[in-house]
């Protein structure tokens, strides 16, 4: 995206919520270690203000800013003039500031509801049971169920109308199975291409000429977190895979025990 206007880049908190854990580890590192390097300099351009410092020793007062920005106070060096204890004063003010915005994200970020769906790499457009079908598989990556699972799947085909003018329709595709009261194991999900299916005239080659996507998103509630959460899928042209069937991926054994063997899920046999 570029040309954005400016208010779509100060949503800060929406941003840095986004932001995986090891970015947001290391811009918190990176501000706190700026932030003590500053008043590091601070402390140090205002001569002898710190008990048992000499002047100049810049990592002895860089230790000092971590000391006073964390609160921990271990008594041996301390302000002895209005200069540094204004200094001192004001850094511990924007630590508690700091450290409790960063407290809130962080509460924010580990308190989201998230999923663990798994969704096939490819999309096949194949025939079951005799008809053309356009299928892909999902599963529950996680020990427990998802309940009232429901799949929505729509297709972003690029047309133009008769005005000449170039359009990205979407078209909501029906699909054999939208809903599962309990999703716990793997689910494939279809779409018939008759001719009540938008994809029903289009040839395979259609598709990439096309430039066709696919969204599919999938929404429940959480059996262990009892919160809604939601998963979603783009699949794109080069997705699209031209016959063949996925890998059994489910073994059921005697004893009526299931298992899942996810190191075939996005294998496709012939």
């Amino acid at each position: 995206m570029k040309n954005l206007p400016d208010e779509y880049w100060t949503d800060f908190y929406h941003n840095l919520i986004k932001k995986p854990w090891v970015d947001l580890l290391i811009i918190f590192v990176i501000l706190i270690l700026g932030i003590n390097i500053i008043f590091a300099f601070l402390y140090m351009i205002g001569g002898p203000c710190i008990s048992n410092i000499k002047s100049g020793a810049f990592l002895q007062y860089f230790y000092f800013s971590i000391q006073t920005f964390t609160t921990v106070g271990f008594g041996q060096m301390a302000p002895i003039n209005d200069y540094a204890n204004i200094i001192a004063s004001i850094e511990a003010t924007m630590s508690n500031l700091i450290f409790a915005l960063l407290t809130g994200l962080f509460f924010a970020k580990f308190s989201l509801p998230t999923s663990k769906v798994m969704f096939s790499n490819q999309i096949l457009i194949t025939r079951n049971n005799g008809t053309k079908t356009l299928l892909f598989r999902t599963a529950n990556a996680r020990a427990n169920h998802i309940v009232d699972a429901t799949v929505h799947v729509c297709a972003l085909i690029h047309e133009t109308n008769s005005e000449g003018v170039n359009m990205r329709k979407l078209h909501t595709l029906k699909l054999n199975r939208c809903f599962s009261p309990i999703f716990s194991l793997t689910w494939t999900i279809m779409h018939t291409i008759d001719s009540s299916s938008p994809l029903y005239t289009l040839k395979d080659k259609d598709y990439e000429n096309l430039k066709i996507d696919f969204f599919a998103t999938l929404a429940g509630t959480d059996s262990t977190l009892v919160q809604n959460i939601h998963s979603m899928k783009i699949y794109n042209s080069n997705d699209i895979s031209f016959g063949g069937q996925f890998e059994d991926i489910l073994t059921i054994f005697e004893d009526g025990r299931r298992e899942i063997d996810f190191s075939k899920f996005h294998q496709i046999k012939s």
